[in-house]
């Protein structure tokens, strides 16, 4: 019985040797985690239009603020979210974004009484049309610097040098995502650092940082935290979702009572889909 088994089972090891040689692999990856941020940062490029899922958390805690000044209630412990979706048209720089804020205590100012505020915004050219509750949309027209702003994002060779310098990596466990098997990896920003390679760029765009607001801003982001995980697909390395958390802890803020503390804590998820499908972004009517 088992002279009969070995050429069987030679066969069947021979077959799936062979399925494993033809499935595809996708681009292998650098082993030093930091490049191979930065490879996928590159590769995202790639992605002309997407759905995407959005889930966002904001705590605010403020200390030391004079009990008669009238923010101190609403900062002394404030809580806000927004859960949402929405398409991405890359080519055209369109979107657009529907969902659901739960502002604390604004939100029954905005909702007339509700638990939750509803919120689309569609951006279209140079107009962003806005609907926030039962309320009308209102549009509002990007001034021509800042439409040119917005155009001037950070192409893949910049995040790729920023990432080189101010940031850390490391690689987690392999994930599934939405179907999709997935390379995991966590990013640690420095933040100082981070703030000197972006004053280094614009100063390298023609537009260089005011040194005495840079040192404000160091001095206010020294005790942050700013961390990134992403889950790129291993087929294409195109990122399927990525979460974002920034922890500030903020000290000596210009014009502020000097004893005031603000700790802000921000998460993000975001979960993307339909890569390169056809999106539809129209005015509303």
């Amino acid at each position: 019985m088992q002279s009969r088994l070995r050429p069987i089972c030679t066969v069947a090891m021979i077959a799936v040797l062979v399925l494993a040689a033809c499935s595809p692999q996708g681009p292998s990856l650098p082993s030093d985690p930091v490049e191979a941020v930065k490879l996928i940062a590159d590769k995202q490029k790639d992605i002309k239009s997407q759905h995407f899922d959005l889930s966002l958390n904001l705590t605010l805690k403020a200390e030391g603020l004079p009990e008669d000044d009238p923010t101190a209630a609403f900062l002394k412990d404030f809580k806000a979210s927004f859960t949402g979706a929405g398409d991405v048209d890359n080519a055209t720089q369109n979107f657009q974004l529907k969902g659901t804020a739960d502002l604390g205590i604004l939100t029954a100012f905005l909702a007339n009484g509700a638990d939750e505020v509803a919120l689309e915004v569609r951006k279209i050219g140079n107009t962003t049309h806005t609907k926030i509750a039962d309320q009308d949309w209102t549009e509002s027209t990007l001034d021509a610097n800042t439409a040119e702003s917005a155009g001037n994002s950070l192409n893949p060779e910049q995040l790729a040098e920023i990432l080189k310098k101010a940031a850390k990596a490391e690689k987690l466990g392999d994930e599934n995502v939405s179907g999709v098997d997935s390379h995991h990896y966590k990013v640690t920003l420095d933040s100082e650092e981070l703030i000197a390679q972006v004053a280094a760029l614009a100063a390298a765009q023609g537009s260089p940082a005011d040194e005495a607001q840079l040192s404000q801003v160091r001095e206010l982001l020294k005790d942050s935290e700013i961390l990134v995980e992403l889950w790129a697909g291993k087929a294409d390395l195109l990122v399927r979702k990525e979460t974002v958390t920034i922890n500030l802890d903020l000290r000596n803020i210009p014009d502020a009572p000097p004893d005031m503390r603000l700790q802000i804590g921000v998460s993000l998820t975001l979960t993307n889909s339909k890569l390169n499908e056809p999106v539809t972004i129209e005015a509303p009517k």
